[in-house]
């Protein structure tokens, strides 16, 4: 992901301050990368649900 859902502003790495103060992160945050939305303030990140979409991107787009 590139860009906010709510906002469309362009996401930035997550620094580990807002991963911590977010409510809503996973209880682990080893291995994941974060991404963070200046304006809205929302935290973002890939978790089984991208995987299953990601799995099925490619399997449309392979020949």
């Amino acid at each position: 992901m590139s860009r906010c859902s709510l906002c469309n502003t362009r996401l930035r790495p997550a620094t580990m301050r807002e991963i911590q103060e977010a409510r809503y992160a996973p209880r682990s945050a080893r291995g994941k990368e974060f991404s963070w939305c200046p304006a809205c303030r929302k935290l973002y990140w890939m978790g089984s649900h991208g995987d299953h979409l990601e799995k099925r991107l490619k399997e449309s787009l392979s020949p």
